[in-house]
Parts: C-alpha cells; sequence; structure tokens
C-alpha cells in the first residue's frame, strides 16, 4: 500500500510534465523564426469612430450559399447590374444585382476584370493596421503619404463606392489575444506550430467593414463578434456586400433598415 501511495505523486507528475517537455522540444526544434513586430504599434491610443453597427449580422443576407466558395473579392459592373467575384474554387463568378439569391453562373471570362483610376493608390499593410495613399497625379505624383493609421484590424481590402467613400475590409478586429501574439514573438510561434497540426483555437473576432472619407477620416464600422476573415467590402446601392475567404456565400446587409448608431 506504502509503494502505490508513493507512486501516485511521480505518476502524476509524469503525465503533467510529460507533454509540456514534448511541447518544448517540439517548440525549440521547429524552424518557423517569427520577425519582430515595431512596439510602438501598440502605444497608440484607440481609433474613434462616430457610427456603429455592432451587430451587422442580424438582419443580413447570405447571397449564394454553397455556390459562391470563398469570394474574397467583389467588383461591381452598374451598366450591366452584375457583380464579379473571385472564388476559392477557381472560378469569377457573376451575381445578377436583382436577384442576388438566384442569378449565378459561372464565368471565367478575362474582359470581366473591372478597373478604375482614381488620383491616387492606397496601400494596405496588414501588420502596422495602416493603408497609404500614392500619388498617381497632380503635384506629388510618385510619392506616398500616410491615408489612415491606427486601425480597428489588420486591412485587407479597400474598395471606393463612387459616392466619396473607401469600404476598407477588416478580417477580425482588435483583440488582446492576437495584441500579445504580435507583440510577442514566441507566441506567433506557438501558434503557428498550433495551426500546423490543427489545434489552434479559433481567435478572430468582430470583421467588418471601416468606412473613411476621401481625407482618410472614418465615418462608420459595420462588424459583428461572430464574423471574422471578411476580405472585401463595398456599398452597392442601398446595400453593403461583404465576401470572406472561409465563408461559402457572400453577405449583404441593407444599410437604410440597418443604419449605424452615433456613438458620441
Amino acid at each position: 500500500m506504502d509503494r502505490r501511495r508513493s507512486s501516485w505523486p511521480l505518476g502524476l507528475l509524469t503525465l503533467i510534465l510529460a507533454p509540456v517537455a514534448a511541447a518544448m522540444l517540439l517548440y525549440q526544434l521547429d524552424p518557423y523564426d517569427p520577425a519582430p513586430v515595431p512596439i510602438h504599434e501598440f502605444s497608440q491610443q484607440p481609433m474613434v469612430v462616430p457610427k456603429l453597427n455592432s451587430r451587422m449580422l442580424q438582419g443580413s443576407e447570405m447571397i449564394g450559399v454553397g455556390k459562391l466558395l470563398g469570394p474574397e473579392d467583389i467588383a461591381y459592373h452598374p451598366d450591366s447590374h452584375l457583380i464579379y467575384t473571385g472564388c476559392d474554387d477557381g472560378w469569377v463568378k457573376r451575381v445578377t444585382l436583382n436577384d442576388c439569391r438566384t442569378g449565378l453562373s459561372p464565368e471565367d471570362d478575362p474582359s470581366a476584370s473591372l478597373s478604375a483610376v482614381t488620383v491616387s493608390w492606397s496601400s494596405l499593410m496588414p501588420k502596422r493596421k495602416r493603408c497609404l495613399k500614392y500619388h498617381i497625379q497632380g503635384e506629388r505624383k510618385g510619392f506616398m503619404d500616410k491615408f489612415i493609421d491606427n486601425l480597428l484590424g489588420t486591412p485587407d481590402n479597400i474598395l471606393y463606392d463612387g459616392e466619396r467613400d473607401y469600404w476598407i475590409a477588416l478580417p477580425m478586429g482588435n483583440s488582446l489575444a492576437w495584441d500579445l501574439a504580435l507583440k510577442y514573438p514566441w507566441i506567433r510561434k506557438v501558434v503557428a506550430i498550433m495551426e500546423r497540426y490543427k489545434v489552434r483555437p479559433h481567435m478572430e473576432k468582430n470583421g467588418g467593414v471601416l468606412v473613411v472619407d476621401l481625407e482618410g477620416n472614418p465615418t462608420a464600422y459595420y462588424y459583428d463578434p461572430g464574423l471574422s476573415e471578411v476580405t472585401t467590402g463595398v456599398k452597392i446601392g442601398n446595400n453593403l456586400y461583404c465576401g470572406s475567404i472561409t465563408a461559402p456565400y457572400m453577405i449583404r446587409l441593407d444599410l437604410h433598415q440597418h443604419v449605424v448608431r452615433a456613438t458620441m
């Protein structure tokens, strides 16, 4: 009986320490070496947005469920009232604006590539939560300026709606977990190892779209705690359309029925 009692704590200790030792060995042997991120990026005050919709999934519609697999980009052609989206399955798919739930057909057409030239071009900097503006015309042609800084999340895509607003997709909002991961390289390495072995917990939330004016001032923010991996978003008519690299559909939100609320 005494031997059993004396061996029980040793067995429990071995059971606890063995996984820890294995994890430490795996960490040391893994070749991934995360680069440091500038510490000053975490000392800025949070951005203040005058209007919010913090539950954009409430009242939103799912467009093309099961047919639009990972619609990460959106381009709208106003003359034909068609939306083109590049999907994860390799197809460029076409959505009829006046009947988005049924007007779907796969399309692989080089002429579907749409573009517009403006007086400046915005570059996204995900790690630094900012967008830069590169002048392509005028006196400052060839120069780059800050467009907007200290975003509420990491930017992925920026689209102009033709109505003096830019819509910046944020795959996820700010969170303590990701701020710590960006601040400490060893945490990022642990997260990368967990991702490789498919055991990383879901940490992304509060994805959405930030609206800014031509001067880079935030005017509205649409997001939801249950939303993540938002890669594109733009206003078309009275609706906000959002795409994602993981969702098998697009999201459509009626901006007149689900208005943003003033925060101040």
